[in-house]
C-alpha cells in the first residue's frame, strides 16, 4: 500500500475530464486521454506522481503480487480483480490455499487501493484510517475475475 501512497495518486483530474465526457457532451470527444500517465512499473518508479484510476492500482497490484513465481512462496499467493457495477468501480482480490491439520485452508480478502490513496492524498487517513479495507459496506462484488485478468 505505501508504495501506491508514495508513487501514485488517484487520477482526479482524469475523473473530472470523464465526468465531464460521459455526462455533459456525452462521448463527443475523449477529454480524458490528455490527463492519462502511463502507469508501467517503470514509468511509477520514474516519475514524480502517476494518476491512476481503480483499475490501474488492481493491475499493478495484481502484478506486484503475482511477481514471486508461487513454487517459490512460503504460502502461494493469488490475486484477481472484482468488479463493482453500481459503482462502476474495481478492486483487488487476494487470497491464499494452505493445509492445516489435513484441511484446505483457503483465506480471502479484498483490498481497494484507490481509496487508501485517496485518503492519503487529501489528509482523510488521519481521520478515516488508511481505507485499504474493500471488505465493508461500501463495496459490492458484481463479478470476481481469478484467471481472466491479462497483464498490460
Amino acid at each position: 500500500m505505501h508504495g501506491f501512497n508514495e508513487r501514485t495518486s488517484y487520477d482526479v483530474p482524469r475523473y473530472v475530464a470523464g465526468s465531464v465526457e460521459d455526462n455533459v457532451i456525452f462521448g463527443a470527444a475523449d477529454l480524458r486521454e490528455h490527463f492519462q500517465d502511463p502507469v508501467t512499473f517503470d514509468a511509477l518508479l520514474n516519475q514524480n506522481d502517476s494518476g491512476m484510476f481503480c483499475y490501474e492500482f488492481v493491475h499493478r497490484s495484481i502484478d506486484a503480487l503475482h511477481a514471486v513465481p508461487p513454487h517459490r512462496q512460503r504460502n502461494p499467493v493469488f490475486a484477481g480483480v472484482v468488479t463493482d457495477k453500481r459503482h462502476k468501480h474495481v478492486y483487488t482480490v487476494l487470497a491464499s490455499a494452505y493445509r492445516e491439520d489435513d484441511e484446505l485452508v483457503l483465506p480471502i480478502t479484498f483490498v481497494d487501493y484507490t481509496h487508501s490513496t485517496l485518503y492519503d492524498d487529501f489528509a482523510a487517513d488521519v481521520v478515516l484510517g488508511d481505507g485499504v479495507n474493500a471488505y465493508d459496506s461500501r463495496h459490492r462484488a458484481t463479478d470476481i475475475y481469478w484467471n481472466g485478468y491479462r497483464a498490460l
